[in-house]
C-alpha cells in the first residue's frame, strides 16, 4: 500500500510540474510580445503593391513580407492586422500611430532613419537597374545625360537616382514599378532603377530585359516609431530566431526561386 501511494504521489507531482511548466511556457511566449495599440493584435502598414514582396492575389494580400510578418506575429503570440497604404505616405501612417509597425520592403537609408527606427536588416535589397539585354553591362557612369531613367515614386531607387546621377538627368517617375518596367520593355526608357529582388521579379517574363549586378549594397528593414525601442528589440529577437531556424531561407526559396 505504501509503495502504491508513494508511486501515485510521484506521478501526481510530475503531472503538476508539467502543467505548471506548460503554463509558464505559455506565459513566457506572450510576455515577450511588446505593447500594441490593440491588445493581442499587431497592426502592420504595407503598400500592397511590390511583387514579390507584397501584392494582391484573388483579393488577398500575399508575398514575402506578408508571410514574414504573419510569422513574426505568431511567434509573439499576436494576430496580424494588415493596413494597405500608398507607399508615398506609408511612413506618415506609422508616425501618426495608425499602425504599430511598417513592413513593406523598405530599404534602410540615412534619410529614412531620421524619421523611423529600423530593425536589423532581414533581406538584401541592393540597388541596381533593369535594362535591355543589349545594355547588360550598363553601369551608372555609362548612363548618358539624354537617357531616360525610370523610377517608382517614393522608392529607394528614386532617391538613389536623384543622389547619384548628375543634376538635370532625365528621370521619369512612375506610380508603380510595373509601369516603369513596361515602358522599359517598350523602349520608352533606357533603364529602371530599384531594388534588385523587385526588378528581377517584375522583368523575369520579359525576354528582352535583364538586370544589372548590384550598384550599391542595401538592406530592407522593419520600421517602428523612434520611441518604440521595446518593439524594435522584440522584432530583432524574433527575426534572429527565424534566421537561425531556417524559416527566412525557406521564405526566400518560396518567393525568389527561378528569378
Amino acid at each position: 500500500m505504501f509503495s502504491y501511494l508513494t508511486r501515485r504521489s510521484q506521478l501526481l507531482a510530475v503531472a503538476c510540474a508539467s502543467l505548471i511548466g506548460a503554463f509558464a511556457t505559455l506565459g513566457a511566449a506572450h510576455a515577450q510580445a511588446p505593447a500594441t495599440a490593440k491588445p493581442g493584435v499587431l497592426s502592420i502598414a504595407n503598400s500592397g503593391h511590390y511583387p514579390p514582396m507584397e501584392f494582391m492575389e484573388n483579393g488577398k494580400l500575399v508575398g514575402f513580407d506578408i508571410d514574414m510578418g504573419n510569422e513574426i506575429a505568431r511567434r509573439l503570440g499576436l494576430k496580424t492586422d494588415w493596413v494597405v497604404v500608398e507607399y508615398k505616405g506609408i511612413i506618415g501612417t506609422l508616425k501618426s500611430k495608425r499602425t504599430d509597425i511598417l513592413i513593406s520592403s523598405m530599404t534602410v537609408t540615412p534619410a529614412r532613419a531620421e524619421q523611423v527606427l529600423f530593425t536589423d536588416g532581414y533581406l538584401d535589397a541592393d540597388i541596381g537597374a533593369a535594362v535591355n539585354k543589349a545594355d547588360a553591362g550598363l553601369t551608372p557612369n555609362k548612363v548618358d545625360a539624354k537617357d531616360t531613367i525610370g523610377v517608382e515614386i517614393g522608392s529607394a531607387g528614386a532617391a538613389w537616382a536623384k543622389d547619384n546621377f548628375p543634376s538635370g538627368s532625365n528621370i521619369k517617375v512612375y506610380d508603380t514599378l510595373m509601369l516603369a518596367i513596361k515602358d522599359l520593355d517598350a523602349g520608352r526608357v533606357k533603364l529602371v532603377v530599384n531594388n534588385l529582388p523587385a526588378l528581377q521579379h517584375q522583368s523575369k517574363d520579359m525576354k528582352n530585359l535583364t538586370v544589372t549586378p548590384a550598384w550599391e549594397k542595401r538592406m530592407a528593414g522593419i520600421a517602428v516609431r523612434k520611441e518604440d525601442t521595446e518593439m524594435a528589440a522584440a522584432l530583432n529577437k524574433t527575426l534572429a530566431s527565424m534566421k537561425a531556424d531556417g524559416f527566412m531561407k525557406k521564405l526566400e526559396e518560396k518567393w525568389f526561386s527561378g528569378q
